[in-house]
């Protein structure tokens, strides 16, 4: 009736499936859920976050186990999804919402027109103490957006995402200096907590760059995917030259403490 839209799937291997997306309506169902109303502005139909967890080892009607909304009064969209196994899920994506939910977050405020966010929420919790922590995380640009998270075994979290922000906070950065005005890609990690960073570093040039997703492999190397419209787009051991025009890319990321790169652009 609203609009309603699921955008992200993840299982937990315990018979859970998460479901995030947006919704534009007051009616959607909620289940012990942190956020029981929906926070945008009906006239200006501004959206907000939802997660649902759905237990598949129960009946259809006895299915729903969680359920809430998330977000405040402007738009919030939801842009990647990760759940450990214990039923925690793992949120990123973008918000306006001056009024967007935090708790013990590193930053608590918005700096500009549009953040990036990332919550943690635990689905065996209820209600308010389901919220485990939630911030905003950019500088002041008005086009931050987490596109990408994954979470490892000890609950840290790695977001990826695109900023335009001169102010992004960094920690321990491959480059710490975005072009202002043009799409650049960050990668970000944050402690078990939600309220430190432990690595945070602009990858791309400044010249339109965008990440599309992330992964970790058991070692703990990331690794991130996007398009690139810079033939200056940072290279390392790659398989093709430097190609013109716009071109995807895929680069590994030593885990922190190990500094390095590897950058493999392709048309």
């Amino acid at each position: 009736r609203y609009n309603d839209r699921g955008r992200y799937l993840a299982v937990d291997g315990n018979g859970g499936v998460y479901i995030c997306g947006t919704t534009y309506g007051s009616e959607f169902p909620v289940k012990h859920g942190f956020q029981s109303k929906w926070a945008g502005n009906r006239g200006e139909s501004y959206p907000d976050v939802f997660l649902v967890r759905v237990d598949t080892k129960k009946t259809w009607s006895e299915s729903l186990a969680y359920s809430t909304y998330l977000g405040g009064m402007a738009a919030d969209q939801a842009g990647g999804l990760a759940v450990d196994k214990k039923g925690c899920a793992y949120i990123t994506g973008y918000t306006r919402s001056n009024d967007f939910p935090v708790r013990g977050a590193f930053q608590t405020h918005l700096d500009w027109g549009q953040d990036a966010f990332v919550a943690k929420i635990d689905t065996n919790r209820l209600e308010e103490y389901s919220l485990i922590y939630s911030t905003f995380l950019g500088g002041e640009g008005s086009r931050e957006a987490g596109t990408g998270i994954v979470v490892n075994k000890t609950g840290r979290v790695f977001v990826t995402g695109h900023t335009e922000s001169r102010g992004f906070p960094v920690m321990q950065p491959i480059r710490d200096a975005s072009g202002g005005g043009c799409l650049d890609i960050f990668v970000t990690e944050i402690n078990g907590a939600g309220n430190d960073l432990l690595f945070s570093t602009l990858l791309g040039t400044g010249k339109n760059c965008s990440s599309k997703g992330i992964g970790m492999d058991a070692m703990g190397f990331i690794y991130i995917a996007g398009n690139t419209g810079n033939r200056h787009f940072p290279v390392r051991g790659s398989a093709t030259s430097r190609p013109k025009g716009t071109c995807r890319f895929f680069s590994k990321l030593m885990p922190p403490g190990k500094p390095g790169v590897n950058v493999i652009p392709k048309q």
